[in-house]
């Protein structure tokens, strides 16, 4: 797996959330930021802001699937380019971003890849 820059991370306030992105917060030496358009109860519209801020560039998001399937329904409806259909396994990784900080491009990386050690 290729590195990718990470400056933050930030993350819904359940455990488990936060549990999945603890051993890269130690890994980077970053705290994790909780947020609560993350949570179980956030909206589309607040992850998707969170996805448009120019500050976020380089940030990992940690949220739960009920909240990834909106989004990714609006992100095709605008134009982002998928590798194949979308899907949000437990522990997988979309890496978002396009031209202009636009998300039109996305890359998927699988539970076992994503867990596997840079």
């Amino acid at each position: 797996m290729r590195p990718y820059p990470v400056d933050r991370i930030l993350s819904s306030p359940t455990d488990r959330c936060r549990q999945t992105v603890e051993p890269l917060a130690r890994q980077r030496r970053l705290p994790i930021e909780l947020h609560g358009a993350l949570a179980v109860d956030g909206t589309a519209e607040g992850l998707l802001a969170l996805l448009r801020d120019d500050a976020l560039r380089g940030a990992v998001l940690c949220t739960h699937g009920e909240l990834i399937g909106q989004v990714f329904e609006r992100l095709l409806a605008g134009g982002l380019r998928l590798p194949g259909e979308p899907r949000w396994q437990k522990g997988s990784v979309w890496v978002l971003g396009g031209p202009d900080g636009r998300l039109s491009q996305a890359s998927y990386i699988a539970p076992a890849a994503a867990s596997r050690p840079a």
